[in-house]
């Protein structure tokens, strides 16, 4: 079971950093994070093991090596200073660590007690529009605690409220209660609640009697709202047949949403096709997404 913490409640968040420019946007929201709940961030950049770096190099062993040890202490300086710019007035550690980037990630989450975790995707360009990294891949399959992504997020202007509006994608499937429930807890302004509907032909057959769509609507109507009442959550809604990942997009993009809330782990059923589309919705979303 994931945690759900408020955001403005956090205690420790875990901040990967691999020094590209969307490290700098997720380290700008960050620090508007912890300067609201007071929370320490821990930044981390993972440096692959050296048989890692050198497999397939055609160069002699000793040398390769000699290389290696002396980036350590440059990446060192380089995270540190990195931290002291763009973590200016928040408790933070630097942290350089050896090995698998996502798995080092996953296992400090783990033994830091970390209430989030932060990173970029780097879901971005004309090429890459359509691929999640892959270490953000592993973080979102493994980690047990919620994860912020960002893939085509901007930096929040000085003075703005973190997340003043929120999109939160539902299946309504299992871990319903759990994404509500951690929307609620981010303390938005405004909220809309996306549920997409099956598509005839993709899997859904079409019955003899027309009006089965019309009952299938009034039928998820009632169940999203019974679960907003349980969450007591106050959300607009909107349902409507396609794929999940455009639906979020669309809805996130047309209201200039701040954040989109998913869950993500697999729920065959029927209803549960959102979270099958987990990761096009991370890629895809043009704000940063908090996957629980």
């Amino acid at each position: 079971m994931y945690s759900v913490v408020a955001m403005k409640n956090l205690q420790k968040i875990i901040l990967a950093v691999d020094f590209a420019p969307h490290s700098v946007v997720m380290a700008h929201r960050a620090r508007m994070l912890a300067e609201t709940s007071k929370a320490e961030i821990v930044a981390v950049h993972a440096v692959r093991p050296f048989a890692m770096m050198t497999e397939g190099m055609d160069v002699p062993g000793a040398v390769v090596l000699d290389w290696y040890e002396a980036q350590k202490p440059v990446l060192e300086r380089q995270l540190q200073a990195f931290c002291e710019e763009h973590l200016a007035g928040c408790a933070f550690r630097a942290l350089l660590v050896e090995g698998e980037p996502a798995s080092e990630i996953v296992r400090l989450a783990a033994v830091e007690n970390a209430d989030l975790v932060m990173m970029a995707t780097h879901g971005f360009g004309a090429f890459r529009r359509f691929i999640l990294g892959s270490v953000a891949a592993k973080v979102l399959h493994d980690a047990e605690v919620p994860v912020l992504t960002a893939a085509h997020a901007q930096a929040p202007g000085p003075g703005r409220e973190a997340f003043r509006k929120i999109v939160v994608g539902v299946d309504l499937g299992p871990r319903t209660a759990d994404v509500l429930a951690a929307a609620k807890e981010v303390g938005a302004a405004e909220v809309v609640v996306v549920h997409a509907l099956p598509v005839v032909g993709n899997g859904v057959e079409l019955p003899f009697d027309p009006s089965w769509e019309f009952a299938l609507k009034a039928a998820v109507e009632v169940t999203l709202r019974e679960a907003l009442e349980a969450a007591g959550l106050t959300a607009e809604t909107v349902m409507e047949s396609g794929s999940p990942a455009k639906l979020v997009h669309r809805v996130a993009a047309d209201w200039g949403a701040d954040l989109v809330v998913i869950g993500r782990h697999m729920d065959d059923t029927i209803l549960g096709r959102l979270t099958t589309h987990a990761y096009a919705i991370v890629r895809e979303s043009p704000c940063p997404v908090l996957s629980v």
